[in-house]
């Protein structure tokens, strides 16, 4: 995703999937629900503050997600590549912070 090979023909990128699997448990998954039964178990006079914050957040995506043609069509073929290397590299960001943080707390934990 961030480093393709040399050899790939522009065929062969149409074919590829440009979603990340990691996106929908982030935007609208159950540990988002989660998050935000914890937080108002924890501060019950707040939960309007927190469901109103995540419904926007809600908003926020689904106006992307339905304008995303429109994206798709000014970004063109190069635009489209370079962002899915963009992503590419924050999900190997996310994913090394994670495992940084896992460590850290394993260490600690000793």
């Amino acid at each position: 995703m961030i480093f393709p090979a040399p050899d790939r023909h522009t065929h062969a990128q149409e074919d590829e999937p440009l979603v990340v699997p990691l996106a929908m448990p982030m935007v609208a998954g159950p540990s988002t629900i989660a998050v935000l039964l914890l937080l108002s178990s924890n501060q019950p006079q707040r939960i309007w503050e927190w469901a109103v914050a995540l419904l926007l957040a809600w908003l926020a995506s689904t106006v992307l997600l339905v304008s995303s043609p429109y994206f798709l069509r000014k970004l063109g073929d190069r635009g489209l590549r370079a962002l899915e290397r963009l992503m590419g590299m924050l999900l190997v960001m996310l994913a090394t912070q994670l495992l940084l943080d896992g460590v850290r707390e394993f260490v600690v934990s000793l």
